[in-house]
């Protein structure tokens, strides 16, 4: 697995999620949520984790940091917690090996015959 690491700032995880609300004649019936950690993760420890759960090391390609990178960014979940009340607290690592464990279940090709038959 080779991977190119441009600078060795922070991440935050973050999905985005289309919510309806019940109100179809509002004037916003959509809204979009920013979901993820709160909390900015060290690039490394992500990668250290990722690889943790793979069972693999990554073939690390070191680069400097591009224009208009930052340096960290994060999830802002304000808005969920405001709207729905919920604030996800998924540990990383809990949530790298349940990513892994779906996505094998997915795509190893055994799996990808049986949706194809």
């Amino acid at each position: 697995m080779k991977i190119a690491i441009v600078g060795i700032g922070y991440v935050g995880l973050s999905n985005a999620m289309l919510l309806s609300q019940h109100n179809e004649d509002a004037e916003v019936p959509h809204h979009v949520f920013n979901i993820g950690n709160h909390k900015p993760i060290a690039l490394l420890v992500f990668i250290e984790t990722l690889e943790k759960a793979l069972g693999r090391l990554a073939i690390k390609n070191f680069l400097p940091m591009q224009l208009g990178d930052v340096h960290t960014t994060h999830a802002d979940t304000t808005q969920l917690q405001e709207w729905v009340e919920f604030s996800p607290n998924t540990p990383l690592q809990e949530g790298i090996e349940k990513f892994v464990a779906w996505y094998h279940l997915r795509y190893e090709p055994a799996n990808l015959n049986k949706e194809a038959g």
